[in-house]
């Protein structure tokens, strides 16, 4: 067999690969920088005063082969700026959490993190903040349509 016969053999045998190959599963990313405030409070501690927008990016997973779909949402509030209500002192906190979702079209999420005086062996004080993300879904697309939260106590 000639190189000209060999290659439109190879060429024949990639196409038919390619056809018969199942689809690739669809995914869709977005991103969401809802408005955060509110204030952490401990019982005999300084109470926290937090605010700012926190930075939500989803990647939905859709594959017909494997239902059923989900998606992997990204929450990072370390952007948020944190101040003590009473002594003005600046605080920060551990805020990136990844989370592993069905895709359904109103999801509620409540993820804490830490929150701790932005000073030496301020860690070692850390209190407990909760934040509660309401997400909505285009369950066709996976893409994120909407995102608020709100920020607490545990």
């Amino acid at each position: 067999m000639d190189i000209r016969r060999r290659a439109v053999v190879v060429v024949l045998v990639l196409g038919g690969l390619l056809v018969a190959a199942p689809a690739a599963h669809a995914q869709a990313v977005s991103t969401a920088s809802p408005s955060v405030s509110g204030t952490v409070a401990a019982a005999g501690a300084e109470a926290v005063v937090c605010k700012g927008q926190a930075s939500v990016t989803t990647t939905a997973v859709i594959d017909p082969a494997m239902p059923p779909p989900g998606v992997l949402v990204t929450i990072d509030v370390s952007g948020l700026s944190c101040v003590g209500a009473s002594s003005g002192a600046r605080y920060t906190n551990s805020g990136v959490a990844r989370l592993t979702r069905l895709l359904v079209a109103n999801d509620v999420i409540g993820t804490t993190f830490a929150v701790y005086k932005d000073a030496p062996g301020g860690f070692l004080a850390a209190r407990t903040a909760l934040l509660n993300l309401s997400l909505s879904f285009n369950t066709t697309t996976g893409a994120l349509t909407s995102a608020s939260a709100t920020l607490g106590n545990l």
